[in-house]
């Protein structure tokens, strides 16, 4: 059950640098604050215009690598929704397969200087008491 718990977690996740650099276009092509464009309106019942349209995007402007970033990230997260089988042919994926390396290491401290793990073992103590 946690581990399913975990799993949705992490899918969820993974969509939040999407929406943050959405968000963060968003906010840095906001044409008011950077560019001093204000639309007044006469009565408070009018809704002021934003002067957004599609073809800002196509516009070179300071949030353009922003804009470029949101498209390559939508393009990985589609190719990982409808392609997967395909993406694990070619080997863009990352392995489940659990390493065990043994490099026939001697023991920590039968590999330091008698010296050397005197002060690690004084260092240890001194963090263990007052940490």
């Amino acid at each position: 059950m946690d581990d399913k718990m975990i799993r949705n977690a992490l899918e969820l996740l993974s969509y939040c640098p999407l929406i943050f650099l959405v968000n963060g276009f968003w906010m840095l092509s906001n044409r008011q604050m950077f560019e001093s464009v204000v639309n007044e309106i006469q009565l408070s019942t009018q809704q002021m215009s934003s002067d957004h349209c599609l073809t800002d995007i196509f516009r070179l402007t300071p949030t353009t690598p922003m804009l470029v970033l949101v498209f390559c990230l939508f393009n990985i997260i589609i190719m990982r929704r409808c392609c997967e089988s395909r993406m694990k042919a070619w080997g863009f994926v990352i392995s489940t397969n659990e390493l065990n390396v043994d490099e026939n290491l001697p023991n920590f401290f039968d590999a330091i200087k008698l010296s050397d793990a005197q002060d690690f073992v004084t260092e240890s103590r001194y963090y263990r008491k007052n940490y």
